[in-house]
């Protein structure tokens, strides 16, 4: 097997460097310009309402989170349990515990509520 993939080593001079170039052609750049490509047309479109779809997507994501955030209540008693179990690591939390933990959160920060 060793004597077979001798026979493919060294066979060819190998390019470390790979250089490509891109030449336009006459007739891609009267493609580009003319009526029928809109890649161009669709890109400058693109282009012009950027700025005004962020924003206007921020500000929805903005809302979103503050709504969501508004609505959230944590229970005082579960957090104090939650930073507990934190702080004294060494001991294995209870299932139960953390199910709730999860549960909560979970509720909490659903989609589409």
């Amino acid at each position: 097997m060793v004597a077979f993939v001798d026979e493919f080593v060294g066979q060819y001079p190998v390019s470390k460097t790979l250089r490509f170039e891109a030449r336009p052609v006459p007739e891609t750049k009267k493609w580009l310009e003319s009526d029928q490509c809109s890649v161009l047309f669709n890109d400058q479109k693109r282009n012009e309402y950027y700025g005004v779809l962020k924003e206007l997507l921020d500000d929805y994501y903005r809302a979103y989170i503050e709504d969501t955030l508004a609505a959230f209540t944590l229970d005082k008693a579960l957090l104090e349990n939650a930073y507990n179990l934190y702080c004294n690591r060494d001991i294995a939390p209870s299932n139960t515990l953390c199910r709730t933990l999860l549960f909560h959160f979970s509720t909490r920060f659903r989609i589409g509520r």
